[in-house]
């Protein structure tokens, strides 16, 4: 039985799919004892770990042994949470998604901080100015792990705009206003994106380029869930600083010492947001 030599490059990720089919039966066995050997690993770990704080009389410290417990977790389900998310991320499709989401990402950053910027400093503040955050450029924004959720998840966050609220006529007012210029501004870009979106679609009469109408959509619907997502009324997000205006300000910086709680509550959050289907378009 001969094979083509000649393999089409469109057909790259079916072949690879079909490869990892195959193969996976085969490796059955040493996954049985990969997943075997990782778990007791971590079991082993944990337990030293824990026997260890405890002679010494010392808090066992939660957060550290996470980690192995995860890993274990990953390699013990390593077909369902690895390869089988691996395999859609990895898709023709959505590298595309993710590329224009990228694109995005670049456009939109800019254009949120820099309404913080300039609003805040029409109101007397020129502390944003001043640190170079009225700019176009994406990194005096950027944000590592902000910027790889709004790839991976649609949502995320950007370097945060440094406001100093005494400048302000009316403190509570100035953060409120400044505050909410980063919403609206994505909001007017997701309206001025449709409104393209439109134009491109009826002046090509319905056979416009998909990839022009892809990155479109994606600039819709990612301003549309930023503006959304940053206006919860929790800190640090902006919704928080414009519920100030009708709370307590006492109230305001109680809730400001569990930032880092709310943080990691709603990084969890957007994990679970990362999806793999492909959106779909009216």
């Amino acid at each position: 039985m001969t094979m083509p030599l000649a393999v089409e490059w469109t057909n790259l990720h079916q072949i690879l799919r079909s490869l990892y089919a195959d193969m996976l039966p085969l490796c059955s066995d040493m996954m049985g004892i990969a997943k075997g050997l990782a778990g007791l690993g971590a079991l082993f770990f944990i337990a030293y770990r824990v026997w260890k704080s405890l002679a010494a009389a010392e808090p066992i410290e939660v957060f550290p042994l996470l980690r192995p417990f995860v890993l274990g977790l990953c390699i013990m389900a390593f077909p369902t949470l690895v390869l089988g998310p691996l395999n859609g991320l990895l898709s023709a499709t959505q590298i595309m998604m993710y590329i224009c989401r990228a694109l995005v990402v670049l456009l939109t950053i800019p254009f949120h901080e820099s309404a913080h910027a300039l609003v805040s400093h029409w109101l007397g503040d020129d502390t944003a100015v001043r640190a170079g955050r009225l700019s176009l450029n994406p990194m005096r924004h950027f944000d590592p792990l902000g910027a790889l959720c709004m790839i991976a998840a649609g949502v995320g966050w950007a370097k945060p705009v440094g406001i100093n609220p005494t400048r302000f006529k009316n403190p509570k007012r100035g953060m409120a206003v400044s505050a909410a210029a980063g919403p609206l501004s994505n909001f007017l870009l997701a309206y001025a994106a449709m409104l393209l979106y439109k134009v491109v679609y009826y002046a090509c009469g319905g056979a416009a380029p998909q990839l022009v109408l892809d990155f479109l959509y994606v600039l819709i619907s990612m301003n549309i869930s930023l503006g959304v997502f940053n206006l919860i009324p929790v800190p640090p997000f902006d919704g928080s600083r414009i519920v100030l205006l009708f709370l307590p300000q006492k109230l305001y910086f109680q809730a400001m010492r569990y930032e880092k709680y709310i943080m990691g509550v709603v990084l969890l959050l957007v994990l679970s947001l990362i999806h793999i289907s492909e959106p779909t378009r009216h």
